[in-house]
């Protein structure tokens, strides 16, 4: 599969003799619409991202900077030569970062020419890349003293985890699953009497007769950016007709809602406004990819802000709550899971064991004849300030709080061995009678619900943790009947649950190949030392990953058709 690597190259070393004090002495003079459009076009323009140094420099720069532009790209091909790697000076969160700073500090005001505000926007993305790279500094730093075996996944896990939710998307597939979760979510909301009063509130807050009706007109923003015949930036304008004034004051919504709890994500700003409204009726999309997550995750903090402004007797108390815990990590999941696997398969959800005593249950439980499946499911996220310090001790000691153990209970590690011990033992056959101990293969899942800890090396990062704890407790010998942990996200879950309950893909054979796939091979396996080094790269893989390989290799759909067509909402099609 290969993970694609590459040299992010600053300014310091391309132009040593350049010396701004900040960002802003690079960006002063170049009016913040310029630089707002520039942005919107190289957020959705993926050529500039795939192509090599030669193609870029080309790109970037006009015939009249011919000069520079030969200067530019014979300094950074020496540092090219010198890393023994591609390089580039622009990336999507270099981009990211440009944008929040203009939008926040800078004028409309021109004073430099056309040519030199192309020479100074291209030290500027030098200049960012310099203060990214003191993170990947950072990163480097902190894990030099872990054990060999953890080392690379701490890095990719570090690296990964900054920017693989804006770089690393599909964004078809990402509307699917951002629409899927979105109805969930609203018929969850609908079938509990304390949410009318902030569902009624929402309604008319959108001018929208019912939440349908809402996703109707905010997945048509979608599907203009999905059907769009060229990359590059898009800009919607709402055509003078009856509805025109209802477009616009629905777009207006869109545009100006603030997310006042985004601590937990990067990139603030762009989250918060993706559309920029250009003038009446006019909007132009900065960023595709948060403009359809706004469909499913912009959800929470519009209803938040909602829910704050209602008479304390028609308040949710705790509403985070409701949505992190009661919805994604229980309702969600039962609906997937339900659907995903076939009327013969037994299967508990969490709250079903519950009700029966269960001690330590599991947030679902599946068996097929003595293949059984027990998963945790977790919505947690890492804080931008986290990801950015760039410190992996930190990165570490907070993902063993969530996944791990802290100081009130076992996480989901420590809850799937507990449980694999009354699988093993025999305890849980006074529930299910129905498998044999001494033939039974378990198979723990821990399901995330954010894109961004789908990254490479967390997988492994949680079996090092995990197989430290079986070692700790002395349960090797009976674990050899528990397979090693895989981590699957919630939107791979959506995409794939209708192929799993078709059986056209096999989890426990999707699961037994990753995680052969996975495992360090012998170096006399591989024909030269490059091919050796991806194997060991690609190690570190996430399972979602894997499973897109899987299926694309098989020419299979990854799409919940059934789902969508069933709830008539929208035709994909």
């Amino acid at each position: 599969m290969g993970l694609k690597l590459g040299y992010q190259v600053g300014l310091k070393e391309s132009y040593p003799e350049d010396k701004p004090a900040h960002l802003g002495d690079l960006l002063v003079g170049i009016p913040r619409d310029t630089i707002l459009l520039v942005v919107s076009s190289l957020l959705n323009k993926r050529e500039v991202y795939d192509s090599d140094l030669a193609k870029m420099i080309s790109i970037w720069f006009r015939a009249e900077n011919k000069q520079f532009a030969n200067d530019a790209y014979s300094r950074l091909i020496k540092i090219q030569e010198k890393v023994q790697q591609p390089v580039f000076f622009i990336s999507q969160p270099t981009v990211l970062k440009i944008f929040a700073y203009a939008l926040n500090n800078l004028s409309n005001e021109k004073s430099v020419s056309d040519e030199q505000m192309e020479i100074n926007l291209f030290k500027a993305f030098l200049y960012q890349n310099d203060l990214l790279n003191l993170v990947e500094k950072e990163i480097s730093r902190t894990i030099q003293d872990l054990d060999i075996d953890v080392r690379l996944y701490a890095l990719q896990f570090s690296d990964g985890v900054r920017f693989s939710d804006v770089v690393n998307f599909n964004l078809y597939e990402v509307f699917l699953t951002e629409f899927v979760r979105a109805i969930l979510f609203f018929e969850f909301l609908d079938n509990r009497n304390e949410a009318r009063p902030l569902l009624k509130a929402f309604y008319k807050n959108y001018n929208v007769s019912d939440w349908k009706e809402y996703l109707k007109r905010i997945s048509g923003i979608s599907f203009s950016i999905l059907k769009k015949p060229n990359d590059g930036h898009l800009e919607l304008e709402i055509t003078k007709d009856a509805s025109f004034e209802s477009n616009i004051k629905f777009l207006n919504k869109l545009a100006a809602v603030k997310y006042d709890e985004l601590s937990d994500y990067d990139f603030k700003v762009v989250r918060e406004r993706p559309l920029q409204k250009i003038e009446e009726g006019k909007y132009r999309i900065i960023s595709e990819i948060f403009t359809v997550e706004r469909i499913f995750k912009g959800l929470y903090f519009i209803l938040k802000g909602i829910n704050e402004s209602l008479s304390a007797a028609e308040q949710i108390p705790d509403l985070k709550q409701l949505y992190t815990f009661q919805f994604s990590e229980k309702n969600s999941l039962y609906s997937i899971l339900n659907r995903a696997f076939p009327k013969k398969y037994i299967t508990f959800s969490g709250e079903e064991l519950d009700n029966l005593k269960i001690k330590g249950a599991p947030d679902y439980y599946v068996r097929n004849k003595n293949k059984i499946f027990i998963f945790e499911s977790k919505d947690s996220l890492i804080s931008a300030s986290l990801k950015e310090s760039g410190d992996f001790s930190l990165l570490e000691a907070d993902l063993k709080r969530k996944f791990y153990s802290d100081r009130s209970s076992p996480k989901a590690i420590n809850q799937l061995i507990n449980f694999s011990q009354k699988i093993i033992n025999g305890e849980f056959q006074t529930i299910d009678k129905g498998y044999k101990k001494e033939n039974i293969r378990v198979y723990p899942i821990i399901i995330i619900h954010d894109r961004q800890l789908d990254v490479p090396g967390f997988n492994k990062l949680i079996n090092h943790w995990y197989n430290d704890e079986i070692k700790k407790q002395g349960l090797e010998s009976p674990f050899i009947k528990v397979k090693q942990i895989v981590v699957l996200d919630m939107a791979t879950l959506i995409l794939i649950h209708e192929l799993l309950k078709d059986r056209r893909i096999i989890l426990e054979t999707l699961i037994d190949n990753f995680l052969e796939y996975v495992k360090i091979q012998n170096t006399k396996n591989f024909s030269s030392h490059a091919k050796y080094e991806n194997h060991i790269m690609d190690t570190g893989l996430p399972f979602s990953y894997f499973i897109k390989e899987q299926t694309i290799k098989k020419r299979l759909p990854r799409s919940p058709n059934r789902f969508i067509e069933e709830k008539a909402i929208i035709a994909l099609d």
